[in-house]
């Protein structure tokens, strides 16, 4: 079980978020104005495999969003509904 919050106030200095299941992952997260930081927890799943496969879906996706932000072609809402299209359920 994957379970998410964001950790509130971009000022805090340390934060955390833990599982809400003995065999899950609990992950925070800050948005801040330049960057984001998240802590990850477990008791039973490696948080560094956890950690290295999440910062590797955040350099993605940074790679995509200044990919498109150069194409001048791109219409406003376009890059919402392609990963809306990666993640939304097949009809089969």
């Amino acid at each position: 079980v994957l379970s998410t919050s964001n950790c509130g106030n971009p000022a805090l200095k340390s934060f955390g978020f833990g599982p809400v299941s003995h065999d899950g992952i609990g992950i925070g997260y800050i948005i801040k104005e330049r960057g984001l930081s998240y802590s990850i927890c477990s008791r039973s799943i490696s948080v560094d495999a956890v950690a290295e496969e999440l910062r590797a879906f955040l350099n993605s996706t940074q790679e995509l969003l200044k990919r498109d932000a150069k194409r001048k072609s791109l219409r406003p809402g376009a890059l919402v509904q392609r990963f809306a299209g990666a993640v939304a359920p097949s009809s089969a």
